[in-house]
């Protein structure tokens, strides 16, 4: 909730006493990374700044958040994606709650997927279905959805899958 005052109100005080009760049965994850996109930025595409969603979204929240350190490691790097990724897919795993993260770009979905570890389903927002292979061996925003896919050792299928948004771009990459 933003704002407000909930006094005097037997329904939504009833309401906020499902929050507080809900604050212990969920975690809100923030995930400042956007190193996959800043490494599409190598091939001309890609606008860096997602990094900075999770603390724009979560000072509207009133409730608490953690962050996941990987600030450090948006810098461009191809070689620092898999180092976040593998902090992102532990500090998810070791959660007792279920979660909400907050985030930054799509390369961090496939590590936080990874970390749940078991079938779900996944409804995403998105202009591109970010179904790209990897570009030079590049981990980017745009193909978590694609390794999700074909990873073995995760139970997700493209039928557990919707995407919401996509739209009919001009940009080559994304009609091939």
């Amino acid at each position: 909730f933003v704002g407000g005052s909930f006094t005097g109100n037997p329904k939504i005080s009833e309401e906020i006493k499902d929050i507080e009760k809900m604050e212990k049965k969920l975690t809100i994850l923030k995930c400042p990374f956007d190193n996959g996109i800043r490494c599409m930025q190598k091939f001309g595409r890609g606008v860096y700044g997602a990094a900075n969603g999770p603390d724009g979204i979560a000072k509207h929240l009133n409730y608490p958040t953690e962050e996941i350190p990987v600030r450090e490691f948006n810098t461009g790097n191809p070689e620092d994606t898999p180092k976040a990724q593998n902090i992102i897919t532990e500090t998810v795993k070791a959660k007792q709650t279920p979660i909400l993260v907050l985030g930054g770009d799509h390369s961090i979905t496939y590590p936080i997927v990874k970390g749940i570890g078991k079938k779900l389903a996944i409804i995403y927002f998105d202009a591109h279905f970010d179904l790209r292979p990897l570009e030079e061996g590049v981990i980017s925003s745009g193909n978590s959805f694609r390794r999700i896919i074909e990873d073995p050792d995760i139970p997700i299928k493209g039928e557990n899958m919707a995407v919401l948004g996509i739209y009919n771009s001009k940009t080559e990459i994304f009609n091939s």
